[in-house]
């Protein structure tokens, strides 16, 4: 949906080639001004291993037409939930891995083509790096990896005591393992599940365990409570909005299938950025 027209494309979600895990995700092609959507494809069982099964399709809004891809060849770790949060300049990232590569694997929309950008060797021992949030900051790739800490009786593990700290790192090039920069530190926090992204002036929004949000400030290390009133989930992202006035309603509705695409028209608009 536009927030600014209040025009809304549905856009028939099918694929002819699988029965599985779906990755989906929105973006623009700057160089043919056209707004495309990359569905990564598998059965659940090649999940997190090499596959030739593992697929794309994309579609573009133009032709309103979806048409199959090249395989990315590794797992988005949460495939059911979109990577708009990380959408930046026409490349659309998601975390994912695939036997012992681990690191951003992202979608250039004007190419089609498929990037992995390893993790930093420092993250790359098995349990250190096994939570990590990604979102934007001054239009890079940032993410916060999750360092639990024991609160218990002489510093030991205690489910029910914990401290959390969150290393803040950014990604100055996207296929560019040497561009990861790690930025600060944020914690010790008693409270805090993850970030959930950073607002102006690189204060963060926090998520709270007790699923409330709440925004902070590494500066002064103050915190506020939002109240807004209602449960952040795990499906919760915060995600950067263009606002424009495109329109697409001279599409006439018509549904065609032939043996490589599916076509669909409708005569309202779905777009954003």
């Amino acid at each position: 949906m536009e927030p600014a027209t209040k025009e809304t494309k549905i856009v028939l979600n099918l694929s002819r080639y699988f029965i599985g895990v779906e990755c989906i995700e929105f973006g623009f092609d700057a160089k043919t001004n056209d707004y495309k959507i990359i569905k990564l494809l598998y059965p659940f069982h090649v999940f997190n291993s090499i596959s030739s099964e593992i697929q794309s399709e994309v579609y573009t809004l133009s032709a309103d037409s979806w048409r199959r891809g090249d395989s990315p060849m590794c797992c988005a770790l949460n495939p059911y939930i979109c990577g708009l949060n990380t959408y930046v300049n026409g490349m659309a990232s998601w975390d994912a891995r695939v036997d012992d590569w681990k690191g951003v694997l992202s979608f250039d929309m004007s190419n089609e083509v498929f990037l992995k950008t390893w993790l930093p060797d420092v993250l790359m021992v098995d349990g250190l790096n096994s939570e990590r949030d990604f979102f934007l900051l001054n239009e890079s790739i940032a993410m916060a990896v999750t360092i639990l800490v024991g609160d218990g009786p002489n510093g030991d593990w205690d489910a029910h005591m914990w401290e959390s700290f969150f290393d803040i790192w950014l990604l100055l090039e996207v296929g560019v393992k040497d561009s990861w920069t790690k930025l600060f530190t944020i914690g010790p926090f008693k409270e805090i599940e993850r970030p959930l992204g950073f607002w102006k002036n690189e204060t963060m929004f926090l998520v709270k365990d007790d699923e409330q949000l709440v925004l902070y400030d590494p500066l002064t290390k103050e915190m506020s409570n939002l109240l807004i009133g209602y449960g952040v989930t795990g499906w919760t992202k915060l995600v950067t909005y263009m606002e424009t006035l495109v329109s697409i309603k001279h599409l006439k509705s018509r549904t065609d299938v032939d043996n490589d695409h599916l076509y669909i028209s409708v005569t309202s608009v779905f777009q954003a950025a």
